[in-house]
């Protein structure tokens, strides 16, 4: 991932279709990123009592308000307009012309930059769903905590907001208090240190707790979509939980 963004080369990624999780990783971090009309984009990481990795972090940080951590927690689809206007995208490219558009970058000498022959290419969105949203969700995703963005949610007139509640509460407690505070501190890194953070949580989510191995056997192996979250409430989680997540030391350092 930090290769492809430090890369001398111009990448350019169509994330053209289901792009989630480590499609992001491929995709988020590429010069040029593309998408289409059916592009799916998500960090669905919560689902599986996990967090976002491959730079995910970075990315959600630095898009809008506080869609980031909305994003986040709740693990949500993005279409191709939500995607550009969370900055998890640069250009809209209609699916037909695709093809046309590998062939101008290969052969093409004029215009003179990938960027300039993308726009050549590039179709106007539709509103964004989530810009619509940005209301409700910066109100309730700026609270200090996730027992209170449930609170602001569930009083909220807005039955999105609500429906938002009820699927934070299905989630991993824990899952979510280090979410909420990794896209936090995400805000002040750089990819490599977001990289780096996010690391340390994931070997930390394997070693000791017992969430990731339940929501993979829940979500992917088993399907039973019930998984059994320890602990299963916020206000069971340990007072120490997040100082203990980030200053876990790996065994082997990612950067070696």
């Amino acid at each position: 991932n930090a290769a492809i963004a430090e890369y001398p080369v111009p990448i350019v990624a169509y994330a053209d279709g289901i792009t989630m999780g480590g499609g992001i990783g491929l995709a988020g971090h590429a010069r040029i990123r593309i998408v289409t009309e059916r592009s799916r984009l998500a960090m669905p990481e919560t689902r599986i009592g996990f967090t976002p990795d491959v730079g995910g972090s970075l990315l959600l940080a630095r898009a809008p308000g506080r869609l980031g951590e909305y994003l986040a927690l709740t693990g949500a689809t993005m279409t191709a307009a939500d995607a550009l206007y969370a900055g998890f995208a640069d250009h809209l490219v209609p699916t037909m012309h695709l093809g046309p558009l590998a062939e101008a970058l290969e052969t093409r000498a004029d215009p003179g930059s990938p960027s300039e022959i993308v726009l050549l290419f590039d179709d106007t969105p539709d509103t964004s769903a989530l810009e619509q949203a940005r209301g409700w969700i910066d109100d309730a995703f700026a609270a200090p905590t996730v027992a209170e963005v449930v609170e602001r949610l569930r009083a909220s007139d807005v039955p999105a907001a609500r429906e938002t509640a009820g699927t934070l509460r299905e989630l991993s407690p824990t899952s979510l208090t280090i979410t909420l505070e990794a896209v936090r501190r995400a805000r002040g890194l750089d990819l490599r240190q977001a990289l780096d953070q996010e690391y340390r949580l994931a070997q930390w989510f394997a070693v000791t707790q017992p969430d990731l191995a339940e929501g993979i056997r829940a979500q992917l192996v088993d399907k039973d979509r019930s998984p059994r979250w320890e602990p299963a409430s916020l206000d069971a989680l340990a007072p120490n939980l997040v100082d203990e997540a980030f200053s876990f030391v790996p065994s082997v350092p990612l950067w070696g």
